[in-house]
């Protein structure tokens, strides 16, 4: 259902009113690209800028933000997709549940740009791009997209590349290395782009109390982020009888729930639960050292 005529915004804010602006958002706090969002949205001027957070997972992001007073809305409908250098395809059939209510995300957040009469749209994840035609056909809005990760030389980053080129009318990268990227893929292409690096929360001392050195892990659990490597560098540490070190886990398996079972299973096996540690997702990373970490069920 298209919502364009009953927007405002198309042309840009009344002269003196603040822009304003719909973020949508994947991971609800647990990832990097939520916590870099949230670190860029609170340093905004509130008399220019009057932001609307929309996110698929529920997270620490809706307290974050309500303490700032920005207005937040769930929308589980929204799907995404980055292929990676290996097994693309496979990924991409193991997205297909969730693209294939991409209908009803970009319906919902069409809606939402109504009634937050937003002047523009920032899709938060390059993950994003077979939702930012829907939405930007159902909105007519001018559009940001944010590019994070390091896309493969293959058809598959061509084609997320190239989408992302057409439907965007601006595009931010995080460093110059996926703006490199981006530029190899799409060729010839004017959309606007730049660098913004991502903004790091205030620094944490770590917590002196710890008698064991910590070497931390944060991110999924999945085969393809490496992690079963982990259990390899704890195993070679037990054979050589280095010092003590333990490898802190944060994060959980999202592509495959059971990967995680998986490496418990090798820690056990090969009595390594004085070297590895699996402590769950963490909504604070920065205070890793005071082990205050969120359990999911």
């Amino acid at each position: 259902m298209a919502m364009t005529a009953s927007i405002r915004s198309v042309e840009g804010p009344a002269a003196g009113a603040p822009l304003r602006t719909l973020h949508v958002d994947i991971e609800g706090g647990w990832g990097g690209s939520s916590r870099s969002l949230y670190e860029l949205i609170r340093r905004f001027d509130r008399d220019r800028i009057a932001p609307l957070v929309a996110h698929r997972e529920s997270g620490p992001v809706e307290a974050r933000y309500a303490a700032i007073g920005v207005p937040t809305a769930r929308v589980p409908e929204i799907g995404s997709y980055v292929p990676r250098a290996r097994k693309a395809l496979r990924n991409l059939v193991a997205s297909v549940p969730r693209l294939r209510r991409l209908d009803a995300a970009a319906d919902a957040l069409a809606g939402l740009a109504r009634s937050h009469r937003a002047d523009l749209v920032h899709l938060n994840y390059e993950g994003l791009f077979l939702l930012a035609g829907k939405l930007k056909r159902r909105t007519g809005l001018p559009m940001a997209i944010h590019c994070r990760a390091h896309l493969p030389e293959s058809r598959w980053g061509r084609w997320v590349a190239r989408t992302v080129a057409r439907e965007a009318d601006h595009v931010f990268f995080i460093s110059p290395k996926e703006k490199a990227r981006f530029e190899a893929l799409v060729g010839d292409s004017a959309v606007p782009r730049e660098v913004v690096w991502n903004i790091a929360p205030p620094l944490v001392a770590p917590n002196a109390k710890h008698t064991v050195p910590e070497a931390i892990y944060l991110g999924s659990i999945d085969p393809e982020k490496g992690t079963d490597r982990l259990i390899d560098i704890a195993a070679a540490l037990q054979s050589a009888d280095a010092p003590p070190l333990l490898i802190a886990v944060y994060g959980r398996a999202r592509a495959q729930p059971s990967s995680l079972e998986s490496l418990r299973r090798r820690v056990a096996a090969a009595r390594l639960g004085d070297r590895t540690a699996f402590r769950g997702p963490t909504a604070e990373p920065q205070l890793w050292p005071s082990r205050k970490t969120l359990r999911l069920p």
